[in-house]
């Protein structure tokens, strides 16, 4: 079980799949798979969690079937970046201290808003 984000950017925002991956993959203690995972995990606090990439759907039969209205409502205005943040649910509250501070600063630094599965709402900063 996990506790998972996704990042989102305006639809006028013209960041790119290849800057958020060169952002993450600079980062201390990040570990990039090659493929789809950034791995942040640090040896002397025994902390991990990742950052991963989806390619976002075109498609608009699947947007049909994957969002309902209340769903696409919410999200207009805004484009998936196709990355997301997960922590495992149970971990100890440390992880949770360490790992979200650099999904602030990953936030502010690309412009980037958050979309929470585990809650409706418009995208939007994250609030520590």
């Amino acid at each position: 079980m996990s506790y998972d984000l996704n990042f989102y950017k305006k639809c006028t925002d013209s960041i790119a799949k290849e800057e958020i991956a060169a952002y993450l993959t600079q980062l201390p203690h990040v570990t990039y798979n090659g493929e789809t995972e950034w791995f942040y995990e640090n040896e002397q606090t025994g902390v991990y969690c990742s950052f991963d990439y989806y390619e976002p759907s075109s498609d608009d039969e699947e947007y049909e079937d994957e969002y309902d209205e209340e769903e696409r409502e919410r999200l207009k205005g805004f484009e998936s970046t196709g990355f997301s943040f997960n922590i495992n649910y149970i971990r100890p509250q440390f992880f949770g201290i360490e790992c979200f501070p650099r999904v602030d600063k990953f936030v502010e630094d690309l412009g980037l808003y958050i979309s929470n599965p585990q809650e409706l709402g418009t995208p939007g900063k994250y609030e520590p």
